[in-house]
């Protein structure tokens, strides 16, 4: 099981440092910061290893607790689907926020390319400036599994189109739907095709940007893990989107998050009754948010995530769960 990683605030002094030295195992590794400026150059030289930073809080308390806030933060976006105004407010209001678009998700924007890039950049001017970016890509119409070798041509053109609209965006990740439904598509089978076509697009790939399968439709986890170990690449990961667990899939949410363990990049976040996609707020529909969080902290503790709402009242209620919410342990 994946270590999870929390951050404790204490004060940084010699009890402290006994009771800590003993109900902490050789497993961890206890590094010091006088300030929230040494805690933020720490936490970015050792992310992938650190299991506890002990802080001084009464030398700048609330400086070190918005520098952690700020840099927890980095992993987290909200998806641009909502009017600009409020979408920059919310930003403003919550430093560190990535954006998530959805503009070059749309096929019209990929015809007219470089003028859907500078209108969209002379819309949020510096709002894409100093934070992560994030590209949801397109899906209408699409199926990347297709056994119909026209239709995987139009889906690979579009993914590729918005792939280099990802890359002129400097975006850290995009993210595509996996195309599966039930309905039409056989378990058996289809994976394959589908490995075939993502072996194929992420030849042309150069690993600065995460790729990033989403499930939509889909039943069980077991076949996009089966699609990304086919397709065998380290940038290559699943993005699973609770929401569409809850509505569409025989499993739950926290079967996906431990099925997929160790490929998983990215999150979807949002809420629903579990009988329709509704993009609520987290814990206004039937997902738990601790259990959610729980899972998340012991399956994908270092994955992205997006709060994917078509709201800014939704998004800042699900802002207020993340911070508040027990397994993070958000220093609030």
């Amino acid at each position: 099981m994946v270590q999870k990683k929390q951050i404790l605030i204490v004060e940084d002094n010699e009890l402290n440092r006994e009771i800590l030295s003993e109900i902490l195992s050789v497993e961890y590794q206890i590094l010091e910061a006088d300030n929230g400026l040494e805690a933020l150059e720490l936490l970015e030289q050792y992310k992938d290893s650190v299991s506890l930073i002990l802080l001084d809080i009464y030398v700048e308390p609330r400086k070190t607790k918005e520098v952690v806030r700020e840099k927890f933060m980095n992993t987290v976006y909200i998806s641009h689907l909502f009017p600009d105004q409020e979408f920059k407010e919310i930003l403003d209001e919550t430093p560190g926020l990535g954006i998530e678009t959805i503009e070059f998700g749309i096929g019209d924007n990929l015809d007219h390319g470089q003028a859907a890039l500078t209108a969209y950049r002379e819309r949020l001017g510096s709002y894409l400036t100093g934070r992560p970016v994030s590209v949801h890509g397109p899906f209408l119409d699409l199926n990347p599994g297709s056994f119909d070798t026209l239709i995987r041509q139009a889906t690979m053109t579009r993914f590729r189109q918005a792939y280099a609209c990802a890359k002129d965006l400097h975006a850290e990740r995009i993210i595509f739907h996996s195309g599966f439904n039930p309905d039409t598509c056989y378990e058996i089978g289809w994976p394959d095709k589908a490995a075939e076509f993502w072996q194929e697009f992420l030849e042309q790939c150069d690993g600065t940007i995460a790729v990033h399968l989403e499930n939509v439709l889909d039943l069980h986890w077991e076949v996009v893990a089966e699609i990304l170990d086919k397709a065998d690449c380290p940038y290559f990961t699943a993005c699973v989107d609770v929401g569409h667990v809850n509505t569409y899939s025989v499993q739950t949410p926290a079967e996906w998050l431990t099925g997929l363990a160790g490929k998983i990049g990215h999150l979807h976040l949002h809420d629903n009754n579990g009988k329709r996609d509704e993009h609520k707020a987290l814990g206004t529909g039937t997902i738990s948010p601790d259990e959610l969080f729980s899972a998340i902290c012991s399956c994908c503790p270092t994955s992205g995530m997006t709060f994917e709402h078509t709201d800014g009242a939704a998004v800042r209620q699900s802002l207020q769960v993340l911070f508040h919410c027990k397994p993070i342990g958000f220093p609030v």
